[in-house]
């Protein structure tokens, strides 16, 4: 039985730790594309100075979504 809910967190915590890597990764994505779609250097440098959302406030307001349906 502990074998059981030991893997369970440890599928909980492991899935967590995916899910932030992939929003990380996702957000990286956006970024280069948008550098790399840059015509001029203010275009650029807007790229680089965009504010991107943490991944805690994606999840807070992807769970309040979800309460919400």
């Amino acid at each position: 039985m502990k074998k059981i809910i030991a893997l369970g967190i440890a599928l909980i915590v492991l899935s967590a730790c995916s899910s932030k890597s992939l929003y990380e990764t996702g957000q990286n994505y956006q970024k280069n594309e948008c550098m790399k779609n840059a015509a001029t250097a203010e275009q650029h440098q807007a790229c680089l100075n965009e504010k991107r959302q943490s991944y805690r406030d994606y999840q807070r307001e992807r769970e309040e979504i979800i309460e919400k349906q």
